[in-house]
């Protein structure tokens, strides 16, 4: 019995040791985790905009002639098509209709969660109050 008190004496403070130091890293990999998904919400608008000025966008299916289509533009970057036809989608009936203050307070998460909302004939001030008056919510606060 003497043996078993002493292994849990030991053990004890090598756990407690343990916990401080993988609490440390949760912390670490959740700031970090954080900063990465922040960057990523601008950077699908980023892209998005990249594929507008570039695509040749046509709703409706496949057209011979196009060369420059959104679905080679996704390909050839790693993005799934259709992700990217959702990218544009929120950038062109969106963001482009939003003031130049909104588009840079405006995160790609709410623009995401308000194109739920808003029709593609919205007039833009419709959309800019829409949007300005959406509450964000972070789920990580």
């Amino acid at each position: 019995m003497l043996g078993s008190v002493d292994r849990v004496q030991i053990y004890q403070p090598a756990k407690e040791n343990f916990m401080k130091n993988i609490s440390k890293k949760w912390q670490m990999a959740v700031s970090r985790s954080i900063a990465i998904l922040e960057k990523r919400k601008t950077n699908q608008l980023e892209v998005a905009r990249e594929a507008f000025n570039v695509c040749e966008v046509s709703w409706g299916g496949y057209h011979k002639n196009q060369v420059y289509t959104l679905s080679r533009f996704a390909k050839e970057i790693g993005v799934n098509h259709k992700t990217l036809s959702q990218w544009m989608f929120i950038y062109r009936g969106i963001y482009l209709k939003l003031s130049p203050r909104l588009q840079a307070q405006t995160s790609y998460t709410t623009l995401s969660n308000c194109s739920r909302l808003i029709s593609k004939d919205m007039s833009r001030e419709k959309v800019n109050k829409l949007v300005s008056g959406y509450k964000d919510e972070n789920l990580l606060d």
